[in-house]
């Protein structure tokens, strides 16, 4: 299959996953704000925040459409978006957002799992109120910081781009905008490329820390309920249980999908590992997967559902009920 052909392909999923991110992010955000009391205070900002995180960061991915390709010396992120991205700075500016907001997304899910592992074992106060915002603040102003090292160390020249079309095949049909370049070995001479080594330590160095926030905190957080679970009565005990497995979902999830990618293809450079063609991300499917994870884990927003769909044909003149029973929440292991 030629590049071009994959890129058309790739072009239509695109959209498919843009729109059902949107779908199943608004729904979320919708059930969380009016149709789920249970769930409030900054446990309910976390989940509203990522899913509006998710919903632009799919966006992002939607105008750039990036491509990865991988040859023997460096990992090429290159965008094959509307016309309008055919400005260099333009173009190049928003791939190196693109890839802040993945490190935002990254900084969000360890902060969430602080925010969890502190709520079972000491207080949050410095997640209320207007604390939560600086949070959120300090999670955009380090995606900022992040684009600015990505557009000032690894982007493209003028030749990079007229090689990457050479090696894709002579593709005249092949719309190739911008490209940010992680360029770790020297194409020309024998040795290693100091800038693109640079990116990539301060890029290793703050994707580890953020994967054993997430893990440490995790396996704390199971380790406690575990323990808390032997001294429960049988119902305390489903729902422990329940939570160790949506604790579990909600990390491998993640790790799968944005962190394990990540650091493979960060790293295959050193093995002199190339491609043919192209390699489609899937980077932008984990808001989508992460938000139908929420609304199945989450037993709130089965109940809200059923409320929204018992509306729905009361206004239309059925008969149709459903069970509404509230499901209260005196800990955050039945809500998570």
């Amino acid at each position: 299959m030629s590049s071009s052909t994959l890129l058309n392909i790739f072009h239509k999923l695109s959209g498919v996953v843009l729109t059902l991110t949107f779908v199943i992010n608004y729904t979320l955000i919708y059930l969380t704000i009016f149709h789920a009391p249970n769930l409030f205070g900054t446990y309910r900002n976390f989940i509203v925040t990522f899913a509006v995180f998710g919903v632009v960061f799919s966006s992002l991915e939607f105008l750039i459409k990036p491509i990865l390709y991988l040859n023997s010396y460096s990992v090429v992120i290159f965008s094959t978006g509307f016309s309008i991205l055919e400005s260099y700075s333009l173009s190049t500016l928003l791939l190196s957002l693109f890839t802040g907001f993945h490190c935002s997304m990254l900084s969000l899910i360890s902060i969430q799992f602080l925010y969890r592992y502190w709520s079972i074992s000491s207080s949050v106060l410095i997640f209320e109120a207007r604390r939560f915002g600086y949070w959120i603040l300090g999670v955009i102003f380090g995606g900022f910081l992040w684009a600015v090292f990505t557009y000032n160390t690894i982007s493209c020249d003028s030749s990079d781009k007229i090689l990457l079309k050479y090696e894709l095949g002579k593709s005249d049909d092949m719309d190739i905008g911008q490209c940010i370049k992680l360029e770790v070995k020297n194409r020309d001479v024998v040795g290693y490329n100091l800038p693109g080594l640079i990116y990539l330590v301060v890029f290793s160095v703050i994707l580890t820390i953020k994967l054993f926030i997430m893990m440490f905190c995790g396996v704390k957080m199971a380790t406690h309920v575990y323990r808390r679970s032997n001294f429960q009565s049988s119902r305390h005990h489903k729902q422990h249980s329940l939570f160790l497995k949506s604790l579990l979902v909600q990390i491998l999830s993640p790790l799968l999908i944005l962190y394990l990618p990540t650091f493979l293809l960060s790293y295959l450079p050193f093995t002199n590992f190339s491609t043919n063609g192209i390699m489609l991300p899937v980077l932008t499917v984990y808001p989508f997967i992460d938000s139908i994870l929420v609304l199945n884990v989450i037993s709130e927003y089965k109940i809200a559902m059923r409320n929204v769909l018992n509306r729905i044909f009361w206004c239309l003149g059925k008969e149709k009920q459903y069970d509404t029973t509230p499901v209260t929440m005196n800990t955050l292991f039945s809500a998570i």
